[in-house]
């Protein structure tokens, strides 16, 4: 009787621990920072319409002034929008923009492709400096650090590949496109 409870004790032990360690692993995958953005032109908007609907392909999203810019890795001019002050405080929480885009490689539990939302900062310079430098889209779905040199797969959950080694970009957790008009990026 006594090997029959040991047994069950150590099964009801390892099921905690393995259920502990994916529950660490998700938990760590996305930021904590809160996030919202919610636009619903995204017709308009021809470099924002292009990364949510061709995979490995990005758009970074931020505000200068009255404005809000659409860019994509190539040097051309960003899509704007104009702002109003009020759409500007209901739909824009971030720390430096967005970076947004559909991944090119499917997910690994459930096959299936999904949009990605990272913040447009550079997670090392910001949390070892307080600095919120902003990343500078490249192709093959890759973002640089012009301060500290680190560039980052954005198709693999935002790894720095080049440079020092460090930690991945700030990932949010939820976002939908309606695949018509209106993309949304919600992490708690």
């Amino acid at each position: 009787m006594k090997a029959y409870f040991r047994q069950i004790t150590i099964l009801i032990v390892a099921l905690t621990l393995a259920t502990a360690c994916d529950s660490d692993d998700i938990s760590t995958r996305y930021a904590r920072h809160r996030a919202y953005f919610r636009y619903d032109k995204v017709m308009t908007a021809p470099k924002l319409h292009g990364a949510l609907t061709s995979p490995g392909t990005f758009c970074a999203i931020y505000t200068g002034g009255n404005y809000l810019y659409f860019q994509d890795h190539t040097k051309t001019a960003p899509n704007q929008d104009n702002l109003t002050a009020q759409a500007y405080y209901q739909s824009y929480i971030t720390i430096a923009g967005f970076i947004v885009g559909l991944s090119n490689q499917p997910d690994m539990s459930t096959g299936a492709i999904q949009y990605l939302a990272y913040d447009r900062v550079c997670r090392n310079c910001y949390e070892e400096q307080s600095i919120s430098k902003p990343l500078t889209l490249l192709e093959n779905g890759r973002a640089k650090c012009e301060r500290c040199k680190r560039v980052y797969n954005l198709n693999n959950q935002g790894i720095p590949e080049q440079g020092e080694k460090g930690q991945k970009l700030y990932e949010y957790r939820g976002v939908t496109y309606n695949g018509n008009n209106t993309v949304e990026i919600r992490n708690p």
